[in-house]
């Protein structure tokens, strides 16, 4: 789970939620097919999950987004874009509330 904290309980548990479907969506498209292009765009939507949460522990919330976004593009194209649109929507959730805060 998110270890660092920024200090905002809010923020935190909304970084938390997006680290959670992060894992929920790993497991729901865990790029096992047999198809190796399928299997590739799966492991880029897992890598691009994993970089947008770090971009979202380290304040770049508009990266964050982006890749967040980017892994439901590839979802999209390959299956029904359901395995990652949640942590999408929570990692823009978690971005607004980090751009919302004072300082």
């Amino acid at each position: 789970m998110f270890e660092e904290g920024s200090g905002d309980p809010v923020l935190d548990r909304a970084i938390e939620r997006a680290q959670k479907a992060l894992a929920k969506a790993k497991r729901r498209w865990p790029g096992e097919s047999g198809d190796e292009d399928e299997d590739e765009a799966a492991d880029d939507a897992a890598i691009a999950g994993r970089d947008a949460l770090t971009r979202l522990q380290s304040g770049a919330w508009d990266e964050a987004e982006a890749l967040a976004q980017s892994a439901v593009e590839l979802d999209e194209s390959w299956r029904d874009g359901e395995s990652w649109r949640e942590f999408a929507i929570l990692v823009e959730e978690a971005a607004a509330i980090g751009r919302a805060r004072p300082g």
